[in-house]
């Protein structure tokens, strides 16, 4: 029997991160940290790729890649709701997302809501006991450069919000050794620039 350093939670036997808190099983890579602004430079795969989100590499996350398989085949997700944000520093945004992935392929725990192309944005969901949950949200069409691999990137925590309430379940269903996870996202957020940001996001079978 294996429990969870952070929180006391058992681990089931295939379980790479707690049900409870989000942290890592001994052994594993932990949590990604702060985020370097406005990178997202290519790490992992072949041809005919998609760079979306963010990478560990040692200490220093970055912005990764991620197939392009990922929107040429949906999976079994789903999502519903929308992320709307108005003023500094996300600007006129209204995010809906038409499918999730699980944090595991970048070793958090967390999902990743995405839009239907590489110019729709996307938004990184991570739930850390010991960081911290956050958002990193990547701005519909701010991916520059020949590979689009620049982009600007706003990270959103709970103290800047009045409602955080981020929720990622494991559920009894594995693809491809990736457990799916379900969950929700519901924020009411207000920046010191005087801009805003609400959402209210329910997603299943994060694959």
């Amino acid at each position: 029997m294996t429990f969870c350093t952070a929180c006391g939670e058992q681990f089931d036997a295939n379980d790479r991160f707690c049900s409870k808190c989000g942290s890592a099983r001994d052994g594993l890579t932990g949590q990604l940290g702060a985020v370097e602004a406005g990178t997202r430079p290519q790490g992992l795969a072949p041809a005919n790729k998609r760079k979306l989100f963010l990478r560990s590499l040692l200490a220093l996350p970055i912005w990764a890649v991620i197939f392009w398989a990922v929107f040429m085949f949906k999976g079994c997700s789903s999502t519903e709701g929308s992320v709307t944000a108005q003023g500094e520093p996300l600007g006129s945004l209204n995010f809906v997302p038409q499918q999730c992935r699980s944090g595991e392929h970048e070793s958090f725990y967390g999902v990743f809501l995405l839009g239907d192309d590489e110019n729709s944005g996307a938004i990184k969901a991570v739930v850390d006991a010991r960081e911290g949950d956050f958002l990193d949200v990547e701005l519909p069409g701010s991916c520059k450069g020949p590979d689009n691999d620049d982009c600007t990137i706003v990270r959103v925590d709970p103290s800047q919000c009045t409602t955080f309430d981020l929720e990622v379940k494991k559920t009894d269903t594995w693809v491809n050794e990736i457990r799916l996870l379900d969950g929700r996202l519901k924020l009411n957020c207000a920046f010191e620039d005087g801009g805003t940001l609400v959402a209210d996001v329910r997603f299943e079978s994060c694959d």
